[in-house]
């Protein structure tokens, strides 16, 4: 039996954050990572996915984001269930199903863990408006940014300035992006996959644009260097990763006035409304002709990177293990 063990989904295409974060804690904790056999969507997918569990558990048992957290009480060992977003179980077909998420996500974690970690104080904040128990084992620890991340920066190479959105789900408010550049000199390098709306956008507001999608993460860290700045108009965060990645790499970064991009953003984002596309336009503009202001967010993200360090983040989980190895 494995002394610390932290089971990942099975990887769903296109999207790469949960398992960063899992390789992040792994190498920080000395945890074995053990992915799931199948996606938690269908209940023959769960009970393959419990068997695995079952098998494959350690001492300590780190359930990586909440939607497998179905798993925690056919496990033996310490466990812990971190919670990355409230999104995704809101977002609900019906009132039934919705209700039927929190019951399987959210109070088998409340009754079964051993500890509870969140990635935000909003996280944090919206868990305890559905909680029906008292807990005390909860802990709000950042993500971190990968230490690939490394500023080698190319924008000056490129014919025109480069724009960056990461992601093109609905509350990524792509769409906001692409009506805001029409008439900007500027080319819209997207990650994510597009989709048939998105792609007629671009062509009816006749964008210059590129996208990459399921790519590797050094192929990310490229995009990041070719970008002169990066927009991300999101209507909703758990913790906003694009935030920190955009300031290690010291790129300005055009982001959404709320408290979760607040929380994590600080002083190191220039801030728009998402629902006015002339916010996001204009913000482009000003970043693009004004050096001064283009180089003090490019300053001041610097300093805002420092809180989300490899160090000063999983140190946390090491002592939480720790804790519970001891109790």
């Amino acid at each position: 039996m494995d002394e610390r063990v932290i089971f990942l989904r099975k990887k769903i295409d296109g999207e790469n954050s949960i398992e960063g974060y899992a390789q992040r804690v792994a190498e920080a904790t000395g945890a074995v990572i053990k992915v799931c056999p199948c996606h938690s969507t269908t209940l023959r997918g769960m009970l393959e996915n419990i068997k695995f569990a079952k098998d494959e558990q350690g001492k300590i048992n780190h359930i990586a984001a909440q939607t497998e957290s179905y798993l925690v009480p056919f496990l033996e060992g310490k466990k812990i269930v971190t919670f990355h977003d409230f999104g995704t179980l809101y977002a609900s077909r019906n009132f039934l199903y919705g209700l039927l998420k929190i019951l399987v996500y959210v109070k088998t974690a409340e009754y079964f863990s051993d500890a509870i970690t969140f990635v935000s104080n909003q996280t944090e904040e919206e868990f305890l408006k559905q909680k029906w128990k008292k807990i005390k084992n909860l802990h709000v620890i950042y993500n971190s940014y990968d230490e690939r991340l490394v500023p080698n920066d190319k924008s000056n190479f490129e014919p025109k300035p480069v724009v960056l959105q990461i992601g093109t789900g609905v509350r990524k408010n792509l769409e906001s992006t692409i009506r805001a550049m029409e008439g900007i000199n500027a080319k819209l390098l997207v990650i994510g996959k597009l989709n048939k709306n998105q792609l007629e956008l671009l062509k009816e507001y006749e964008i210059d644009y590129e996208n990459a999608f399921d790519i590797t993460y050094e192929k990310i860290v490229d995009c990041y260097n070719r970008a002169k700045l990066v927009v991300f108009p999101t209507f909703y965060e758990g913790f906003g990763l694009p935030i920190i990645e955009a300031n290690v790499m010291q790129k300005p970064i055009i982001s959404s006035d709320l408290p979760i991009v607040r929380e994590v953003g600080q002083d190191a984002v220039y801030y728009i409304n998402p629902n006015r596309v002339e916010d996001i336009s204009n913000a482009l503009k000003k970043l693009f002709s004004d050096n001064l202001l283009y180089e003090r967010y490019a300053e001041l993200g610097i300093k805002n990177a420092r809180r989300f360090s490899k160090n000063v983040i999983f140190s946390q989980y090491s002592e939480l293990y720790r804790s519970l190895e001891n109790e």
